[in-house]
C-alpha cells in the first residue's frame, strides 16, 4: 500500500538494500566454500569471489564513492536488522518456553 504513495522513494532504498545483503550471502558462501579446502584452482576461484563481493559492499558503503548509500538507504538497512533482530528474539524466546518432550521407552 505504501508503494503506491511513496513509489520509488520507498523502493529504491528498499532494493538497494536487498543487493547488499545478497552480496554478504554470497561473501558468506565464498568463504565457507574456500574453508572446504578444495584443489588451488578452486579454493582461488572462491577467494575471487570474497574480492569481488568485498569490492562490490565497499561501493556502496564508503561514502567516497559515487552511488554509496543515503541516508534513506541506511534507515532501511537499519529497520531491517532491527525487523531480523525481533524474529530471532522471538524463535529463541518460543524455544525456551516449549517444554521438552520426553521420549517413552518400549520395552519388550
Amino acid at each position: 500500500m505504501l508503494t503506491i504513495f511513496l513509489g520509488e522513494a520507498l523502493l529504491v532504498p528498499i532494493l538497494e538494500v536487498g543487493a547488499i545483503a545478497s552480496a554478504v550471502a554470497w561473501m558468506a558462501a565464498c568463504a565457507s566454500y574456500y574453508r572446504m579446502k578444495p584443489p588451488w584452482r578452486r579454493r582461488a576461484a572462491g577467494v575471487f569471489g570474497l574480492i569481488v563481493t568485498s569490492v562490490m559492499i565497499l561501493v556502496k558503503v564508503v561514502p567516497l564513492v559515487p552511488g554509496h548509500f543515503t541516508s534513506h538507504e541506511w534507515i532501511a538497512l537499519a529497520i531491517w536488522g532491527v525487523l531480523g533482530a525481533a524474529v530471532r528474539a522471538s524463535r529463541q524466546r518460543d524455544q525456551r518456553q516449549e517444554p521438552e518432550m520426553e521420549v517413552a521407552r518400549v520395552e519388550s
